[in-house]
């Protein structure tokens, strides 16, 4: 296996290990990177309300028809303007599939380092097995 796919199915295998807020991290990060505000993963608190709404109104209006829950400690907006929350996010709650990120994050390795237990010089190629025909038997006449 090649030092790419083996540093990929490294990748690949930790995102899918990670926790809610590691998965957070992951996402805002390459939402950030992909110019995709609109995707990103926010706490639910009071901050995030702060931030996103100015008028009162609009805030209760993106939580009447949107799918929100108080106690849920995350929260996105949806492509309406309203809010869905999640009590945890798993990697279906990604902008993209983890194939798709894990490509992203392997080629831009140094904007993700600090999510990952993986150091990409660690990865080595296989040796590749050399086939001769003095080893194959099916060349033998009788």
């Amino acid at each position: 296996m090649k030092k790419e796919e083996k540093f990929l199915q490294a990748i690949i295998e930790e995102i899918n290990c990670f926790d809610s807020d590691q998965l957070v991290q992951l996402n805002n990060t390459y939402c950030d990177e992909q110019n995709y505000p609109d995707d990103q993963i926010y706490s639910n608190d009071a901050n995030f309300f702060a931030d996103y709404f100015s008028d009162t109104m609009e805030a209760v209006r993106a939580v009447s028809y949107g799918d929100y829950n108080y106690t849920h400690d995350w929260v996105v907006l949806n492509g309406y303007g309203n809010l869905v929350s999640m009590d945890s996010v798993g990697t279906d709650d990604l902008c993209e599939s983890v194939d798709i990120i894990a490509e992203h994050v392997a080629e831009n390795f140094s904007s993700y380092d600090h999510l990952f237990d993986i150091d990409e010089d660690d990865f080595e190629e296989d040796e590749e097995e050399e086939e001769t025909d003095e080893d194959d038997d099916t060349h033998l006449e009788p």
